[in-house]
């Protein structure tokens, strides 16, 4: 998928209403499906239990919409709640664990999806002037049957949400959903490259790519959130080689340069030229991803940063809690284990004919970003220190033991700055 529609999608799934808005629409169809049985007389031989009359019918839609309209007012004031905690304790990047989180979204759309079949089959039933139905009269067995079990189901989903979102709020299921998700794109890391992309020596040429090359401007401001390289190598002219100047995760500026296209030594003139140039401008554009915010998409470093960002609110002398700290040094532990035993990204591709430069993570890049800002705020945490030592030194034997890619001199060097 493009980066754009991926970012779209993205955006979509994290928005709180998308969800929510599919099953008000179910709730439409399912009472349109509901009332034709009433009306068909498909049904006039069920049970007598199941049965009802369009008054109690009027009464219990009406009750149970009214109750579920102010459940779900809760159940939002609740959320909102969560989310200005979470920013205030956590990490206001936490955002989107809230407004992204699949539970919740669908605990809010059951209930008002329920809440719009009962009042679609209020509207729709019977008036009445009499405790009987007149011979005209619809009469939605089936509709009240199906609305009282949506609404013993909205009610087990509000109670289900109140729960998840407490457990939600604990510092150690934040901390371990932050860890699994980074996790997760170091395994994407992994199965990037591929045919047609193969690791390449960097070409001499790309330290010279400002002075040498054409710039592809950006065009708006935000964060490089995904780089689709197959599409940059099949959009390229055959022989360039491409400098990207805002890899993933850094902060572009409008009109700053994407990347630098550095031509074939020998390329021929071509009639069509500049209308190539503007579908390779209109590609890279497509295939480079630039947001508001980092995403968790295939950022790893935006993953660390929101671990070390809940650790350094710890350390804050607001908050002054140490241990949460350690928590999450632990927690970063088993994402640099996971890193050391696995290869860092070519800093070089070669594909169609093309090759792409970008600057990528190294082992010790992310070591740094991970545990530097929290040494520089536990001088006075003599327990965030030993964690520290211990978690690099627990790394380091298992890079001997496994002889892991990353090596030992990243963290020889690190250890050798809390001695």
């Amino acid at each position: 998928m493009r980066p754009r529609l991926t970012q779209l999608a993205n955006d979509l799934y994290n928005r709180i209403f998308v969800i929510p808005l599919i099953y008000v629409l179910g709730g439409v169809a399912l009472s349109w499906i509901t009332l034709e049985l009433d009306g068909s007389g498909l049904i006039d031989d069920i049970p007598r239990t199941f049965t009802t009359t369009v008054e109690s019918a009027r009464t219990l839609m009406s009750t149970i919409a009214g109750g579920l309209i102010a459940s779900v007012t809760l159940l939002l004031s609740l959320i909102l709640v969560a989310v200005q905690l979470s920013s205030a304790q956590f990490s206001p990047r936490s955002l989107r664990k809230w407004t992204g989180d699949t539970m919740l979204q669908a605990a809010i759309g059951v209930v008002l999806g329920t809440t719009m079949f009962c009042l679609l089959v209020l509207r729709n039933t019977g008036r009445v002037n009499a405790d009987d139905a007149s011979p005209g009269d619809l009469v939605p067995h089936v509709s009240v049957l199906v609305g009282l079990v949506l609404g013993m189901a909205s009610l087990v989903m509000v109670l289900k949400a109140v729960d998840h979102l407490t457990d939600s709020l604990r510092i150690g299921s934040v901390v371990k959903e932050l860890t699994a998700k980074t996790v997760e794109m170091v395994g994407q890391e992994r199965s990037e490259l591929g045919p047609p992309l193969e690791p390449c020596p960097v070409p001499d040429a790309a330290s010279q790519a400002s002075e040498r090359g054409e710039a592809i401007e950006s065009d708006r401001a935000g964060w490089i959130q995904q780089i689709d390289f197959r599409r940059l190598h099949k959009a390229a002219p055959a022989g360039s080689t491409l400098v990207v100047a805002a890899p993933l995760g850094t902060f572009v500026l409008p009109g700053a340069p994407l990347l630098w296209v550095i031509p074939a030594d020998a390329a021929p003139d071509d009639p069509d030229a500049e209308d190539e140039q503007d579908a390779f401008v209109t590609a890279v554009r497509d295939g480079i991803a630039v947001g508001d915010t980092r995403t968790m998409n295939s950022d790893i470093g935006f993953g660390i940063l929101q671990l070390v960002d809940i650790a350094l609110r710890a350390l804050s002398p607001g908050v002054n809690d140490p241990n949460t700290a350690v928590d999450v040094v632990r927690s970063l532990s088993v994402v640099l284990r996971l890193l050391w035993e696995t290869e860092p990204p070519a800093e070089a591709t070669h594909g169609d004919d093309v090759t792409v430069v970008v600057d990528r993570w190294t082992h010790n890049g992310l070591l740094v970003a991970a545990y530097e800002p929290i040494l520089g705020h536990c001088d006075d945490e003599p327990i965030v220190l030993d964690a520290l030592r211990d978690s690099l030194e627990q790394l380091r034997s298992e890079v001997e033991r496994l002889e892991l890619s990353g090596g030992i001199d990243p963290i020889d060097s690190f250890i050798g700055r809390l001695d």
